[in-house]
């Protein structure tokens, strides 16, 4: 049943050893295989320090997982598991690729504040970017200069 679900999954136990994980997470994480199973996470996922952090910190997050020359974007989300009286005795890890999602709203984000014409910032954007300069300068306590051509 585990292995029909298109999310990563990897299920820890009370004392944060994997217990089990599906197809899509052995796919992603390299290594994850049966022999890893009763080892703590964090020695299983030694070359993902960011899904290792988000784990210790026991809060959902997204992280990046470079692959070659490839980035991908997941969202890692914690699901405590507790028994009947509270107390926690394990951990569902659930990792969902949300690279198409980050893409796209980088390149919105790159298309409202670039004009399509020239590739320049934007004014709002150029307004930004002024404030931020201005902000700096300000608490480096450096001089701040800037330059200012309109073309028509």
């Amino acid at each position: 049943m585990i292995d029909e679900i298109e999310v990563s999954v990897i299920i820890l136990d009370q004392k944060e050893r994997v217990v089990d994980f599906n197809d899509s997470a052995s796919k992603l994480i390299s290594g994850l295989s049966e022999r890893v199973i009763g080892k703590p996470y964090a020695e299983v996922l030694s070359g993902y320090s960011d899904v290792i952090t988000a784990i210790e910190k026991s809060e959902d997050s997204l992280v990046t997982v470079s692959s070659g020359d490839r980035e991908m974007h997941y969202q890692i989300s914690l699901t405590r598991l507790t028994n009947g009286v509270g107390d926690k005795i394990g951990t569902i890890v659930t990792m969902t690729d949300v690279t198409p999602h980050v893409v796209a709203l980088r390149e919105m984000e790159f298309e409202a504040a670039t004009d399509s014409l020239t590739g320049v910032p934007n004014r709002r954007h150029a307004l930004m970017l002024i404030a931020h300069g201005v902000l700096q300068a300000k608490e480096k306590r450096e001089p701040f200069s800037l330059l200012v051509v309109d073309l028509d």
